[in-house]
């Protein structure tokens, strides 16, 4: 850490410490990802054998998540989702 010190100030190290961080948790939920098959799929056959759900309201969900899908990232990237989520109207945001 000292060598570092020679030629970066303490802001310049924690700005590099927090790209490495970031770099590393991507590079983690893209292979966590790769593991884990895709839910879409299993969620949508889910939400239209649900019996207890109107036809209307598994519309509704299933047009919400096919929507966010569509953006290419993954259900299981929470942190996609959230951010989704605040680009969409409140009804729709309620179906996600």
């Amino acid at each position: 850490m000292s060598q570092l010190r020679k030629w970066f100030t303490d802001e310049q190290i924690k700005v590099l410490l927090l790209r490495v961080v970031e770099s590393i948790s991507k590079q983690s939920r893209s292979f966590f990802n790769c593991l884990v098959p895709e839910p879409g799929p299993f969620v949508i056959r889910a939400i239209q054998n649900n019996p207890m759900l109107q036809p209307s309201t598994k519309h509704q969900y299933i047009k919400a998540i096919e929507n966010y899908l569509a953006t290419g990232e993954s259900l299981t990237d929470t942190v996609a989702l959230a951010e989704y989520a605040l680009t969409v109207g409140c009804s729709m945001r309620s179906f996600l």
